[in-house]
């Protein structure tokens, strides 16, 4: 049997009746659905395990049914998923289980050892399981080029993570660049003891969520265009992170590691009820939202790497639409709802790829290439890119195949965002010594600031629902 953690593999376990064991002795309290101590007594069999986290899949038609952790001299037992304040057990009852040591601090010892137990799984139904049905896709056929698109009329006004208060906050500009008559700046996180980002608009404009850690952990806040109100959305002891507004206006999305792993949740901002959209034990991460508000995009580790799936929100069926065996990662879906845009890689460097929401028509956009944004109406999309030595902001137009060099400062330019019309990007430069966020054609041509302020200004969002800056991408 063999045990992998960390890229690792742990050996010498004992496989006994259907049990591995692994140092662990029968003391613990054996109750349903609930994590609890007892005494524990060594076995002859050592483990030795040193990490905070490892998966384990049971053998071929075996489902796990029993987890037990041993922790200095206390046994954990589990018998169906949970966690405690030190300790999370995810997979029970299935044939993999992701097990994770939650605190270091000094009431939660090192795991040493490990238990776990199965059964045979059942019986498959004589019937065979019913397929879900994919995502009916509707290939629009790329227009013609046409001229240069004209602001749209919309809620023109930009968001953009700051330290001029001197903790990072998240600010709006309103009414054109700083120090323009007329220009009004809002703080809308308005907190100066902690770090607000990852904001995300809803597309009528009138609300921002945002991820703060102001409580320690990290919860969802909602505010407006002016940071009129703080609204706390999420209230768990748990990290509440990258928000991402539905078309409906009323419903995010985000990610949560309240039950030891990373799930994919909504909370709607009027009843703040919750719904868990994914259980695997593997971490689901970056949700993006479909234009329709019944699918979603999100990419998950449970194959081992990192790859892009879809969930339909009303049927709860998953579709796994890569299946490399490295990264693709930040879906990204296009707001015609005809393809989504990743990054994979597969050859080594980042690369910005979109297909079909199928996973079919795959196409190479950059290599390499990072912070990918979609235009207002889905057939551009602009990204950074550092394929010259510096790293400067592009955008690729689909519909023709041409790609246009935004900027060719001799630094750092990344982050392109979209205005609402669709005829500007923002990103964010150095060139002024310090970060700032500057505006250019979105194919190219004169560039001006923004934001002109001496501490940093950076990660700007016009017009897309998901900023991708600040999450890492």
């Amino acid at each position: 049997m063999i045990l992998k953690k960390s890229g690792f593999t742990l050996l010498s376990l004992l496989i006994a009746a259907g049990v591995l064991v692994a140092a662990c002795g029968a003391g613990g309290a054996d109750l349903a659905g609930a994590a609890v101590k007892g005494n524990c007594t060594d076995s002859d069999e050592k483990l030795d395990y040193a990490s905070s986290s490892y998966n384990y899949t049971a053998p071929a038609g075996k489902i796990i049914k029993k987890v037990v952790i041993k922790a200095g001299t206390e046994c954990h037992v589990f018998n169906s998923n949970g966690s405690t304040a030190c300790y999370s057990v995810q997979g029970i009852g299935t044939n993999k289980v992701r097990i994770r040591q939650l605190s270091e601090g000094p009431e939660c010892k090192g795991i040493s050892h490990v238990e776990i137990s199965w059964d045979d799984a059942r019986d498959t139904p004589t019937s065979p399981p019913k397929t879900p049905t994919p995502p009916t896709i509707t290939r629009t056929p790329r227009p013609s080029p046409t001229p240069e698109p004209l602001a749209a009329v919309c809620v023109e006004y930009i968001i953009f993570h700051t330290f001029r208060d001197g903790d990072l906050e998240i600010y709006s500009l309103h009414h054109g660049a700083e120090g323009e008559p007329g220009a009004e700046l809002y703080n809308l996180s308005m907190s100066s003891t902690s770090e607000d980002s990852r904001p995300s608009r809803s597309p009528n404009d009138a609300y921002i969520v945002y991820e703060t850690n102001r409580h320690g952990n990290v919860e969802l806040y909602l505010t407006d265009p002016f940071g009129s109100y703080q609204t706390r959305l999420t209230d768990t002891d748990a990290n509440n992170i990258n928000p991402i507004f539905g078309p409906d206006n009323k419903t995010v999305a985000f990610q949560s590691d309240r039950n030891g792993n990373w799930d994919i949740f909504l909370i709607n901002i009027d009843t703040l009820e919750e719904v868990q959209l994914t259980t695997d034990p593997a971490d689901d991460e970056n949700p993006f939202f479909s234009p329709d508000p019944n699918w979603l995009a999100f990419q998950s580790d449970r194959t081992g790497d990192w790859n892009i799936y879809t969930l339909n929100i009303s049927t709860g069926d998953v579709f796994q639409i890569t299946s490399q065996t490295t990264d693709e990662i930040f879906p990204a879906w296009s707001p015609n709802g005809v393809q989504i845009a990743y990054l994979s890689n597969e050859n080594g460097d980042w690369e910005l790829y979109v297909m079909d929401t199928d996973g079919s028509n795959v196409e190479l956009i950059s290599s390499p290439a990072g912070n990918h944004s979609w235009s207002p109406e889905g057939y551009r999309i602009a990204y950074q890119s550092e394929r010259d030595g510096d790293l400067n902001v592009f955008s690729y137009d689909l519909r023709t195949g041409e790609e246009y060099l935004l900027s060719t400062y001799d630094g750092i330019d990344s982050a392109p965002t979209w205005n609402c019309g669709g005829s500007l990007i923002s990103f964010t430069s150095d060139r002024d010594g310090n970060p700032n966020v500057l505006q250019v054609g979105w194919k190219g041509g004169a560039q001006s600031n923004l934001t002109n302020h001496p501490s940093t200004d950076k990660w700007s969002q016009w017009s897309p629902v998901k900023e991708p800056a600040s999450r890492g991408q």
